[in-house]
């Protein structure tokens, strides 16, 4: 069974770059009910998952001591924050 059919996914993006090659494949379809084949250039919606991504490289930066969790955001950001 391959991965798509398992989770049941409508279709999957791959890229992977090694040595200064760039592949880039899709797999299913873009859209299922007119059959449009996923490329390499379908989108995707990521909704909220930027948060995830955002919180996980602060934490990286606390960790390796480039970042201070206490400080107001305005050290390390200029301009209006609202």
């Amino acid at each position: 069974m391959n991965f798509i059919s398992k989770y049941r996914y409508p279709s999957i993006s791959v890229g992977i770059v090694f040595n200064d090659e760039i592949y880039l494949r899709g797999h299913g379809f873009k859209n299922i009910k007119d059959s449009i084949v996923a490329d390499e250039r379908v989108s995707y919606y990521i909704g909220s998952i930027t948060k995830s991504f955002t919180a996980l490289a602060i934490m990286k930066l606390y960790e390796e001591g480039l970042l201070d969790l206490e400080d107001p955001i305005s050290e390390y950001i200029s301009g209006k924050i609202t």
